[in-house]
């Protein structure tokens, strides 16, 4: 799947290296979509990439800001 003789690997870096092929693979795919497509779309509905690309929105939804509370570190550490 990678390219590479999986011998002197883990099975980390094996998984570490498929993502990153999956996600090189996706980018040249949805790039593809988007220049076979957009000719043939509205100006208003025209895509792009990143609308196509399944990493990119996955990523989006995992980036979610916890805010700091005050009250919970006080009552985990015992002191602020």
């Amino acid at each position: 799947m990678v390219g590479v003789n999986p011998a002197p690997f883990s099975l980390r870096e094996l998984v570490t290296m498929a993502h990153g092929r999956q996600k090189h693979d996706w980018n040249l795919f949805s790039s593809l979509i988007c220049v076979c497509a957009n000719p043939w779309l509205d100006e208003d509905s025209r895509l792009t990439p990143e609308e196509i690309h399944p990493f990119t929105a996955a990523e989006k939804k995992k980036q979610k800001v916890i805010p700091f509370d005050k009250t919970i570190w006080k009552a985990v550490t015992g002191s602020m």
